[in-house]
């Protein structure tokens, strides 16, 4: 498919800190490596929708200071666009510190991008009918606006909704959000906070399910609920797909989550249907869990293996 995929939010600096186990309150963790890098969720996907072949336009705003330029220098040097990258004199770059142990789990604690800055991401692009917008929930207004936009045109628009974003702005304002997108992913850590919140006490899979209809907004969008290594349980229409995960041995779960909405969106702009384009996501996420790398060749091999196993 021609046209671009536009992938929205705050581009940060990530700081990540390997250590052999996550302390706990009060502990320590001698640091056995250390290492910094572009990062943050629209990074990830759109390195991710680049290693799949299609044409990634990260959309973000960094300050004009060394992290920028950190940030700026590890683009290019991975030929990644930088045309919607907004260097801001007047703005700080972002950054995350990120502790992930030797079983592949993490701790990020997050700088906050000021809402200032966030408020304005994406209000330069210009879109065609051809494109598709990827986002997370960075900022309610300006997302709204961007989707907005692409819906005139026809575009698809989808959205991954994580806890530390909606407990920014709240559930309300992620509520609010869902009517503009065609596409709403999110994950157990979100699933688990709305059980709390709703005081639902079904079976993880059942929540699952519930929410993704609650996302579906009425059967006006798409929705996915991603559960780890119990797989997914997406909504379309009246349709429900379940989709279990591959078995693999994690190395870094560190944006696995944007390999997968990298993998679903590149599947179902070359036509695939939901749910052939839910399993090819899935697999590309493993893929990369185990390796570290975004490949489609290696992706489409475990979905045939998975066929195999059904037959």
């Amino acid at each position: 498919m021609s046209g671009a995929v536009y992938c929205l939010g705050p581009l940060v600096l990530d700081r990540v800190l390997s250590v052999d186990d996550l302390p706990g309150h009060d502990e320590k963790a001698f640091i056995k490596e250390k290492e910094e890098r572009a990062g943050g969720p629209p990074l990830n996907c759109a390195w991710a929708l680049s290693r799949l072949g299609e044409d990634a336009r990260l959309v973000s705003t960094i300050g004009d200071d060394g992290e920028g330029a950190i940030l700026m220098q590890w683009l290019a040097e991975r030929d990644m666009s930088t045309e919607a990258v907004d260097v801001k004199a007047d703005s700080a770059t972002a950054s995350a510190t990120i502790i992930v142990d030797h079983t592949g789990e993490k701790a990020i604690l997050i700088d906050p991008v000021p809402v200032e800055t966030l408020a304005v991401i994406g209000d330069t692009v210009t879109l065609q009918a051809d494109d598709t917008v990827v986002s997370n929930f960075f900022h309610p207004e300006a997302v709204a606006r961007m989707f907005d936009r692409a819906a005139g045109k026809g575009i698809d628009r989808m959205i991954d909704l994580e806890l530390p974003e909606i407990e920014r702005w709240g559930w309300q304002a992620m509520e609010n959000i869902l009517p503009f997108a065609s596409l709403v992913v999110t994950n157990r850590q979100v699933l688990e906070a709305w059980m709390a919140r709703t005081g639902n006490e079904r079976p993880i899979n059942e929540a699952a399910e519930e929410l993704a209809r609650f996302l579906a907004a009425d059967g006006r969008c798409k929705a996915v609920v991603t559960l780890g290594s119990e797989g997914l349980v997406a909504i379309d229409g009246g349709a429900v797909h379940r989709v279990g995960a591959f078995r693999v041995t994690p190395s870094n779960t560190t944006g696995a989550g944007d390999v997968f909405l990298a993998g679903l969106a590149t599947a179902m702009r070359r036509g695939r249907r939901f749910g052939a384009a839910l399993v090819f996501g899935t697999a590309a996420a493993a893929h990369f869990l185990e390796t570290g790398r975004c490949d489609g060749a290696a992706a489409e091999a475990l979905v045939k293996e998975k066929m195999k196993e059904r037959l």
